[in-house]
């Protein structure tokens, strides 16, 4: 008997692991500006698509800040995208970057103060230019936490017209740290506290700390698809991979009674849910019940009762796909990992539906999965023990099978699988998550009218949750 324990739906989804310190909020000098650098370097490399990519990430960093109450302006030149934290406390400084480094695309963000120079850097070095560079880098670098500890200086010259070398920079900063400050020396291969310092077109750029993104494509960038959301470990890390490859993720989640958000089983679900659409962005999720199903097969199936299963979640899944507008579906599955998952039990698995199903986790270790998802914050949530479909594979399930043999099989013991699933569909439940909350109630959808969210009913809210269908 599975252990069922309370699992509420609204509790707060785990915090984000490793989140930034508090920052500092005060200039160092006179006349400088805060921002945020982005730093993307799969963007860079997208050829005549850049300008695509760059505007979805953009507008994913937009939303994501917005959803947690800060409007920062964005601004970008060239491949560089940055924002302007008018204004920001420490504390919105901080909240910000917990949250831009949950979103695709971002592989740094660097909390930068910046000298800004509007008409470029040509011509004579400004009198006392050079001797101002050093006394800002002189107060970002912060107190040593050990009388032995070192220092670095990372300079680099990005603006090739910027009238002082990246040595010059460097030598002059450095002596004036150790002359000026509690350090004492300089350590190039462990430093204790890094100062950098970059020369742009726009300005001069200072930062001590990088925060680190889950890099990869903004979400939305490759279409639309829907991902099959089990209450374990590895449909969570699968759909946060196919997310950073930048596919558009909706959710479908099979519950062993009729769904209700207070149960343990679907609040899993949504906790799951809420936790990855703080990378996905808005999603939908689908709690569909697999009741009938479980009736149809009762007492029977000779070791197929987890392989028809599996195919019977496909076809829901496939028929939300239709209604989500998305190209293909994607599983938790890894080869050989439990007896469905052979490699000919996926096989028939797959000829159940017409769409292509997605396995990013085929090839990893259970291990590897495991220490993914503590990475991404699901661990936590998969670990508690929920009733799910694994109550239904009981006993020796096959591991191999043929993809005739099975149908037939199916056509035996259910007389119309379309019906089964239309009528399981009919008893589901649909909810929007964004940002890490439920964003629209969970209510009975109202699969072929397409609505969209802005101009329907709560109860109705299902259709295309932003922008584009894929």
């Amino acid at each position: 008997m599975v252990p069922v324990l309370a699992v509420r739906p609204d509790a707060p989804p785990p915090a984000i692991p490793d989140a930034p310190p508090a920052t500092p909020d005060a200039p160092p000098a006179e006349g400088l500006v805060r921002r945020v650098l982005i730093r993307s370097p799969e963007i860079r490399i997208k050829g005549r698509n850049r300008p695509s990519f760059r505007e979805a990430l953009k507008r994913n960093l937009g939303r994501r800040l917005k959803g947690i109450g800060l409007r920062w302006a964005a601004r970008s030149q060239g491949d560089r995208i940055w924002f302007e934290p008018t204004d920001a406390t420490a504390e919105d400084l901080d909240r910000g970057l917990a949250a831009i480094r949950t979103v695709f695309g971002v592989e740094l963000a660097l909390p930068a103060w910046v000298l800004p120079q509007p008409d470029g850097w040509k011509g004579p070095a400004a009198p006392g230019l050079l001797a101002r560079l050093v006394d800002i880098t002189v107060a970002l670098a912060e107190s040593p936490p050990a009388p032995d500890a070192g220092f670095a200086l990372d300079v680099r010259r990005r603006n090739k017209q910027f009238p002082f070398r990246s040595q010059e920079i460097a030598a002059a900063a450095g002596r004036a740290v150790l002359d000026r400050t509690g350090w004492n020396r300089v350590d190039l291969s462990r430093p204790a506290s890094t100062v950098f310092v970059e020369a742009h077109e726009d300005g001069v750029y200072w930062w001590t700390r990088r925060v680190r993104g889950p890099g990869g494509l903004p979400v939305g960038a490759a279409g639309r698809l829907t991902a099959l959301l089990s209450g374990g470990f590895d449909s969570p890390v699968a759909s946060w991979m196919m997310a950073g490859r930048g596919a558009s993720l909706d959710f479908v989640h099979l519950t062993p009674a009729r769904p209700d958000p207070e149960d343990p089983a679907s609040a899993k679900a949504i906790r799951l849910a809420r936790v990855l659409s703080r990378y996905t962005g808005r999603s939908r999720l689908l709690l569909v019940p697999y009741t009938r199903f479980d009736f149809a097969l009762t007492g029977r199936g000779r070791g197929y009762a987890a392989l028809l299963f599996r195919r019977f979640a496909l076809r829901c899944a496939e028929s939300a796909a239709a209604e989500f507008g998305a190209a293909g579906l994607v599983t938790g599955d890894s080869l050989s990992q439990v007896a469905s998952q052979t490699l000919e039990n996926l096989v028939s698995a797959d000829a159940a539906v017409s769409l292509p199903v997605f396995r990013p986790l085929i090839g990893m270790s259970k291990s590897a999965i495991m220490e993914q998802a503590r990475r991404i914050g699901s661990h936590s949530i998969s670990e508690v023990p929920a009733k799910d479909c694994c109550a239904l594979i009981a006993g020796s399930p096959r591991t191999r099978s043929e993809p005739r043999r099975v149908a037939a099989e199916e056509s035996r013991l259910i007389a119309d699988s379309a019906a089964l699933v239309e009528d399981s569909l009919g008893d589901s439940l649909l909810g929007v998550v964004d940002g890490g909350e439920v964003t629209v109630p969970f209510a009975p959808p109202d699969f072929g009218r397409r609505v969209t969210m802005e101009n329907a009913p709560a109860a109705e809210r299902f259709a295309e949750p932003a922008g584009k269908a894929s």
